[in-house]
């Protein structure tokens, strides 16, 4: 059984993003033209600074700490991350009962950056097999693509158009693909060299200064 308890600024993070979209329609006969884009420009600010973190384990002497674990964050960072997606589609109606909708897409999510000269670490070999390399200050969290295309279709037929019992059979696939801004964001924040960590056994409550664990900072 324990408890815990949380100090600091450790969670006090902002999120901002400057998003641009814009659609552009033409009809044409039978046919409905649609182009757009969207751009994210999306620069969060992650605050670890002063942030610690203490379970205990000794409920019969609550001042007597068992276990304690502090972990500390650097200053502020501010990882940036560049969105881009296009896309143009035509929805067609093709007969009295049948339109058709197809179109394809393209999205473009590079590695992020990141503001300063603090880079996140970076390491080659992880379940390979192989030893565990860290790679030099500056390399990408991973490989950018900007091949993703992204075909969609879709179908809709009206199978009985009689009053009060109409009746639509829709259809469709597509192929999406995903930010992972929010999952590659956790590398910014709670490991090296952002983030420091150390566990003391049968320590006096409060820690002294001197235990906590000091992140490593770059200018």
């Amino acid at each position: 059984m324990g408890a815990g308890f949380v100090l600091g600024t450790g969670n006090d993070n902002w999120n901002r993003q400057i998003n641009l979209v814009d659609t552009f329609s033409f009809v044409v006969g039978s046919h409905q033209l649609k182009f757009g884009f969207d751009y994210r420009w999306i620069f969060p600010i992650l605050n670890r600074a002063g942030g610690n973190f203490v379970p205990y384990l000794d409920l019969s002497n609550p001042g007597n700490l068992y276990m304690a674990q502090l972990s500390r964050g650097g200053a502020e960072t501010v990882p940036v991350f560049h969105n881009y997606s296009a896309y143009t589609q035509d929805t067609w109606k093709a007969t009295k009962r049948l339109t058709l909708t197809y179109g394809v897409g393209w999205d473009a999510n590079p590695a992020p950056g990141v503001r300063g000269n603090t880079y996140p670490s970076v390491l080659e070999g992880l379940g390979t097999g192989r030893p565990v390399t860290l790679l030099p200050k500056g390399t990408p969290l991973y490989q950018s693509q900007w091949a993703n295309l992204a075909p969609r279709i879709g179908a809709a037929y009206r199978l009985r158009e009689i009053a009060g019992s109409e009746t639509v059979v829709r259809g469709g696939f597509g192929l999406f693909y995903d930010t992972g801004a929010g999952v590659i964001a956790i590398p910014f924040d709670h490991i090296y060299p952002y983030f420091g960590s150390a566990v003391y056994n049968n320590v006096t409550f409060p820690l002294t200064p001197a235990q906590a664990p000091q992140p490593r900072r770059e200018e």
